[in-house]
């Protein structure tokens, strides 16, 4: 394990493969297969398949090309609001995204999901707004929980401009910090272009 600290992290030429440390056959060794093939007294590297929030968080750095990049983002539910739920019918949001009714009536919750453009954003984003616009029952109906809605879409939206916003002019003497917010409004504005073009096309529907 100290000699895996000793190398740097970067994608290589197929981004999906990503580390794996497993025990040998004769479990008496740890084994990290190359993820790429690294020619003789070329730098090896490993792709952790992590992003930057990540590898800013606990490690210092940032990935200037990061296929697994994401922006953390909490969605933040209110005492109140999850007291208005009816329980029973919102049984199948609140499952999926790990809510328990005890707490979240006295306390309220809070989602965290990784937003990201491509492939697709992740399914907590919907679920969380389901719950916040009070649209669960609606959409459990239709068989579209989990999944976009140009209103959901549209309140996203207003949510990343307000956050890219807080973006505006910010820069940072540490040049990791300074790469690591430059990802971020990368990602944020990938993610407005995205909500934009769906609900422009769904003005066209």
């Amino acid at each position: 394990m100290p000699l895996l600290d000793f190398i740097n992290c970067a994608e290589g030429p197929d981004p999906s493969r990503v580390h794996s440390t497993v025990l040998s056959d004769n479990r008496r060794e740890a084994m990290t297969k190359a993820p790429w093939t690294v020619p003789a007294g070329e730098q090896v590297f490993e792709n952790y398949g992590q992003p930057n929030h990540m590898y800013f968080m606990w490690h210092g750095f940032s990935l200037d090309s990061n296929t697994h990049d994401c922006v953390h983002s909490e969605f933040n539910l209110t005492a109140a609001e999850m007291s208005d739920l009816d329980w029973t019918k919102a049984k199948p949001v609140v499952t999926r995204l790990g809510i328990r009714r005890e707490h979240a009536e006295k306390m309220g919750a809070t989602v965290s999901a990784c937003l990201k453009a491509s492939p697709a954003m992740p399914e907590q984003v919907w679920l969380a707004l389901s719950l916040k616009m009070d649209t669960y029952e609606a959409l459990l109906k239709s068989r579209r929980m989990g999944l976009i809605t140009p209103a959901a879409a549209a309140v996203l939206l207003e949510t990343v401009v307000a956050r890219l916003a807080m973006y505006d002019g910010a820069s940072s003497t540490h040049s990791a910090a300074h790469r690591f917010l430059q990802s971020e409004v990368v990602v944020l504005k990938e993610v407005r272009s995205y909500l934009q073009d769906y609900l422009e096309d769904q003005r066209d529907l």
